[in-house]
């Protein structure tokens, strides 16, 4: 063996012994002369450690989009769990906002509003005015009876819809009842 050979086989851990016993029936490969190693450089050596290091490095890749897998795998379940939390506390809301069967709610204050929608007019895609005066009605009765759980009635939502969608009516009068829950219920008041 050559110094190369020696030198490159202690680096890569691979040692041959010198004694070990021939096989008779497996065919002998031809050894190299010494002028053919010098000329090769122990490129095959050198071509053998660069194919493992190739393995190395792939398996480290993929070591590492398990990781990132096993990662994205976590956020999802997370994400999961956190919706499954926020559902289980509306509907923990929606139930505590239901009233009890002959359970008697405190009213506050009741008071009757006229409400300017004309402001709707001003916004550009027509079919959107009516949506806006929705908006406009929520923000007036924010504003006045501090609340921020507001309901509209089923029949004020359809006199305001009458129309349809890009002619909401001008102007609106109004009953609110605050309860002590703070909860508002706007009516139509006719």
């Amino acid at each position: 063996m050559t110094k190369k050979k020696k030198e490159v086989q202690a680096k890569t851990g691979k040692v041959k012994e010198e004694n070990t016993i021939k096989d008779n029936t497996k065919p002998e490969k031809k050894e190299e002369s010494a002028k053919e190693k010098e000329n090769t450089g122990g490129s095959r050596e050198i071509a053998e450690e660069t194919r493992e290091k190739g393995k190395e490095k792939t398996r480290g890749k993929a070591k590492e989009e398990d990781k990132e897998k096993g990662k994205e795998e976590d956020k999802e379940k997370t994400k999961e769990e956190s919706q499954k939390k926020e559902e289980k506390a509306e509907k923990e809301k929606s139930q505590e906002g239901r009233k009890k069967e002959g359970e008697k709610v405190n009213i506050v204050s009741e008071d009757v509003y006229t409400i300017p929608l004309k402001a709707a007019y001003r916004t550009k895609p027509d079919y959107k005015r009516t949506r806006k005066a929705i908006q406009l009605l929520l923000s007036y009765l924010r504003r006045h009876t501090k609340s921020t759980n507001i309901r509209i009635d089923s029949q004020l939502n359809k006199h305001i819809w009458r129309h349809g969608a890009s002619r909401p009516p001008r102007k609106i009068q109004i009953k609110a009842v605050k309860d002590s829950e703070g909860r508002v219920t706007a009516t139509l008041l006719q």
